[in-house]
């Protein structure tokens, strides 16, 4: 199992990442800039506001401190690719959800050391230390994910039939590897992770709804477009739980903290399908209610 936690994992992560950077461009991040309202929105909702949301529902569900910190550490995760897929799905802005998942992989990279001490420090009490140092995990995260997302959006520059025949392919045998490796972790922890589906997987479900909440209650408050706000929820609902799985898993040797983030990635994945369901149904309703009233004011022929 090292050699899957410590070079096959990491090597699909990368290849996730450089896929996503194949489907980025400067214009991209340029058209945020220039209209940054909900990028402003977003961000601080998942760089701050859903971490402490976080450490509140760990503390609440009494799981055992290896496990507290796994839910924890699903609040701290950046947006994942599916989330993208999932914006799309939905009718969202995609080019903001593709900004906001490279931004908080941009984020996670620095961030991820201080996270991972505050959940130690919070519910391991001092039992256990990090064993890994800030510039070390930014260098690991970096590697597999900062990295890969630089040479892809160089190749879509500079090689676009190479992008045009790698991009889906790529993307699709990544994703294949990483789902094989959570079910063989799911199968090692076999054990431990029918005891936490019992006992964390309430709190996940909690967590990921409360996340999906907090995102579509910020985008309303702020008056942010439809479109928009599709891809701030989507994006609060999918995480990229892989990178912290990497972290835990190869960094930290603590596969079973990585049991309730492996539950959240199903879990993301039904609510945001739920949501995008609910979203499309009231557009499509409200739009077939805006056609009818327009029928009524045409002047009989």
């Amino acid at each position: 199992m090292v050699i899957v936690y410590d070079l096959v994992l990491p090597i699909a992560l990368a290849a996730m990442m450089f896929s996503l950077g194949l489907a980025l461009r400067l214009d991209d991040f340029v058209r945020i800039v220039r209209q940054p309202k909900a990028l402003l929105v977003a961000l601080p909702c998942l760089l701050v506001i859903v971490p402490a949301i976080g450490v509140g529902v760990a503390h609440l569900s009494g799981a055992a401190p290896v496990l507290a910190v796994g839910i924890y550490l699903i609040a701290t995760c950046p947006g994942g690719t599916l989330s993208n897929l999932l914006t799309f799905w939905g009718r969202g802005d995609l080019a903001l959800s593709i900004s906001m998942t490279a931004a908080g992989s941009v984020a996670y990279g620095v961030l991820a050391p201080l996270w991972l001490a505050l959940g130690y420090a919070i519910f391991m009490g001092g039992a256990e230390h990090v064993s890994i140092s800030p510039l070390e995990a930014i260098v690991s995260v970096a590697r597999i994910s900062l990295l890969p997302v630089a040479l892809g959006m160089l190749v879509r520059a500079h090689l676009p039939r190479v992008r045009d025949a790698i991009e889906a392919p790529l993307r699709h045998i990544a994703a294949v590897v990483i789902i094989a490796i959570f079910l063989l972790l799911m199968w090692q922890q076999r054990e431990t992770f029918v005891e936490a589906v019992a006992l964390v997987w309430p709190a996940v479900l909690a967590l990921n709804l409360i996340m999906v909440a907090t995102g579509f209650l910020f985008a309303r408050l702020f008056s942010v477009a439809r479109a928009e706000r599709t891809a701030i929820v989507c994006e609060h609902a999918i995480r990229q739980e892989g990178l912290a799985i990497f972290i835990v898993t190869s960094l930290l040797a603590q596969p079973a903290m990585a049991l309730p983030l492996i539950l959240n990635s199903a879990t993301g994945f039904a609510v945001g399908m739920a949501y995008i369901g609910i979203e499309r149904f009231l557009a499509d309703r409200a739009g077939r209610q805006l056609q009818a009233d327009l029928s009524s004011f045409k002047e009989p022929n």
